[in-house]
């Protein structure tokens, strides 16, 4: 006899909202690979505001202390690309108080978190989007505009990077995942959380509990 054999595809309102493929993790309407993902573009982007910062400030011409310098015909050389995708960072993610419609995302969600939250101790890009990823990221992936969020990031990522390419700075560690045991965790400078990089997992591991992880590890590998 034939075995008739049904398409379990999940429906449409479990789908993740960012990929439109793969089911939404707990309390979310992100998957595990896009919810890891969003929280690498913004530790990423993080970093990336900070180099470009660093590259402007190498372009100006160093002034010795105790010496005079008289006008000159020549400017600092500028590099409008660099300025452009800054500004682009800026009111992107912080905006400004007034109007809403100039108001940017990070402005936004500190007014509409709910519980309420306070927002962040300063309006910079790298203190607004470690809030971000300390404090308000998992509620931004359980909002139906999650998908906009995560796009503007990752555009905004690119966009750095094209003007000022930087290296590396994910750090992938060699200890297994302890939701799907693959060697798939990575981590960011400054960040508190080590993610899984695997698209149907995406298991948030304090790196506090690393020690602990590495030792669930052996006790398992030993049983």
């Amino acid at each position: 006899m034939a075995t008739q054999v049904i398409d379990e595809q999940p429906p449409e309102h479990y789908l993740c909202l960012v990929c439109r493929t793969r089911p939404r993790r707990d309390r979310s309407r992100c998957c595990g690979g896009c919810f890891a993902r969003l929280r690498g573009d913004l530790a990423t982007l993080r970093f990336g505001y900070i180099h470009l910062d660093n590259e402007m400030q190498a372009l100006r011409p160093a002034i010795r202390e105790g010496t005079r310098h008289g006008k000159s015909e020549s400017r600092p050389p500028v590099r409008v690309d660099l300025v452009d995708v800054g500004v682009a960072i800026e009111e992107n993610l912080i905006g400004y108080p007034e109007p809403d419609d100039r108001m940017g995302w990070a402005r936004g969600i500190a007014r509409w978190h709910q519980p309420a939250i306070a927002g962040p101790a300063e309006w910079s890009v790298p203190v607004v989007i470690r809030w971000l990823l300390d404090q308000a990221l998992p509620w931004i992936s359980d909002q139906q505009w999650v998908w906009e969020f995560a796009d503007d990031m990752a555009e905004l990522r690119r966009r750095a990077y094209s003007a000022a390419p930087w290296q590396r700075v994910r750090v992938d560690l060699p200890t297994p995942c302890p939701g799907c045991t693959f060697l798939s965790l990575s981590t960011y400078p400054g960040d508190q959380l080590a993610v899984c990089r695997n698209r149907g997992c995406g298991r948030q591991v304090p790196i506090a509990t690393m020690k602990e992880t590495r030792r669930w590890t052996r006790t398992i590998a030993a049983a």
